[in-house]
């Protein structure tokens, strides 16, 4: 049997409104041959039947039942195993690609030989699937590059739909989604195929469709000790990675960049946390700040946030938690 041009895993958990439409927007719009790898991450809803229902109607279409809920991570790693495509990537099953998009990739992936090609990502707002302002695509022709000369990758840009990447890389590198990251395990994941890849493909094209509103965004979520500590320790994980490859100055920069990507969690303290919850999270934040050497605040940051941070740093906890609940913090 021919090797597949493209393997698509598709995690599934309790999806059945949506992943019919997540399976035919693979199938319907592509010239490349395809396998699609749905993982029943132990729906409880009725996704196994629709999953069945569409495996028996194209046989481009496998299902892999996991016994219990394991979590995105896992059930993305249990279609990685399984995969024998050239290229491997990644759709939610309550997202969609757009006509063509895959073709695209693969096309950029092949006239560059390049290890991971990464498109555009929109977001879409609403049940009527307004366009959103998420955008990813690097807005030129096709750029090839890697992440040594790279700001923008060393960033760890996106959305990690928006990527395609070479099966045989993540086999001889042995990359996997962490499973024991409630959040960012994307993040983590790009960035270890970022620092490996010999080259990077950017096209300007949207290459993912995100319905933003069917989901749980951890920005709209109350926060969680588990979620503001994931927060710091995936981004935490991507700057030793990139230490260890040389990347140093990227590797600050994620750090630098902790407290005001989460700025969406602070304000939300006061109201989800105790004082004593708080200052675990300040000291947790403390001892990562410490592992670096670098205070987490640059030029750029804002006095009202670099005031903030400066209380947290220096310990002054109670202090730090008062001013989270004035008008100046959240102005800040």
């Amino acid at each position: 049997m021919n090797m597949p041009d493209v393997s698509v895993i598709i995690p599934v958990f309790n999806a059945a409104q949506f992943v019919r439409a997540s399976v035919s927007s693979v199938l319907d719009h592509t010239r490349a041959s395809l396998e699609v790898i749905c993982v029943d991450d132990g729906s409880t809803d009725s996704s196994g039947q629709v999953l069945g229902q569409l495996a028996a109607s194209d046989s481009r279409v496998s299902v892999i039942r996991l016994a219990f809920n394991q979590g995105v991570s896992s059930a993305r790693n249990a279609g990685i195993e399984q995969s024998t495509g050239t290229y491997v990537r990644f759709l939610d099953a309550d997202d969609t690609l757009p006509p063509g998009a895959l073709d695209l990739l693969l096309a950029a992936a092949r006239s560059t030989s390049a290890d991971l090609a990464i498109g555009g990502v929109m977001g879409l707002e609403g049940p009527a699937d307004a366009p959103g302002t998420m955008a990813q695509g690097n807005g030129g022709p096709v750029v090839t590059t890697n992440i040594h000369e790279s700001a923008w990758l060393r960033s760890v840009p996106g959305h990690h739909g928006g990527n395609l990447y070479r099966r045989q890389l993540l086999q001889k590198h042995q990359i996997r989604f962490d499973t024991d990251l409630n959040l960012g395990e994307d993040q983590v994941f790009q960035a270890m195929a970022m620092v490996t890849a010999n080259k990077v493909a950017l096209i300007p094209d949207d290459v993912y469709l995100y319905h933003r509103y069917r989901d749980a965004s951890v920005t709209n979520r109350s926060p969680s000790l588990r979620s503001l500590s994931d927060d710091l320790e995936w981004r935490r994980r991507i700057a030793k990675m990139f230490f260890r490859h040389g990347l140093h100055e990227a590797g600050l920069d994620q750090h630098r960049n902790w407290s005001w990507s989460i700025r969406q969690y602070w304000l939300k303290i006061p109201a989800a946390f105790s004082l004593e919850q708080a200052s675990a999270f300040f000291s947790l934040f403390r001892s990562m700040s410490a592992e670096f050497g670098v205070v987490p605040w640059n030029a750029s940051t804002p006095a009202g946030h670099r005031h903030l941070l400066e209380m947290i740093v220096s310990g002054q906890d109670q202090q730090a938690y008062a001013f989270l609940a004035t008008d100046e913090a959240r102005l800040a």
